[in-house]
């Protein structure tokens, strides 16, 4: 699972994917239902990263950078530092490998295989389009 910071980025992303023009982040919070300070700070994060842009005064806001709406969810992960990109073991939090191999090793290393592909497989543009149909 994702952690909730991530799923708020990828939501926030996806958004702003349906946006042509820069959009406040009060906004933003207020269609996706995050928590505007959260959202400031993960806005924050993003824009170093240059996944949006940010854009002050009159008509500003944050916005996609070009290409964003490409990002997988795997890679919005590794942004945001999320622990489900981590090689932890099911049991613990050391390192899973074929060396450390746990009671639970063959199962976790194939379910976080199936996991990683969903999240490499979807991308921005798929939360952007599922959002689009939801508010219809």
């Amino acid at each position: 699972m994702l952690a909730q910071t991530t799923g708020y980025a990828i939501q926030a992303l996806g958004f702003l994917a349906t946006q042509s023009t820069p959009v406040l982040i009060r906004n933003v919070a207020k269609a996706t239902g995050i928590p505007p300070s959260y959202l400031a700070k993960i806005m924050h994060l993003l824009a170093r990263k240059g996944i949006v842009r940010t854009k002050r005064g009159t008509r500003g806001g944050v916005q996609l950078a070009p290409g964003a709406e490409k990002l997988s969810f795997y890679e919005v992960a590794v942004l945001m530092d999320d622990p489900v990109v981590a090689m932890r073991c099911m049991l613990g939090t050391e390192p899973c490998s074929p060396n450390r191999n746990c009671p639970c090793h063959e199962f976790w290393s194939k379910q976080r295989e199936r996991e990683l592909a969903m999240l490499k497989r979807k991308s921005i543009a798929h939360m952007a389009r599922f959002l689009k149909r939801r508010s219809k």
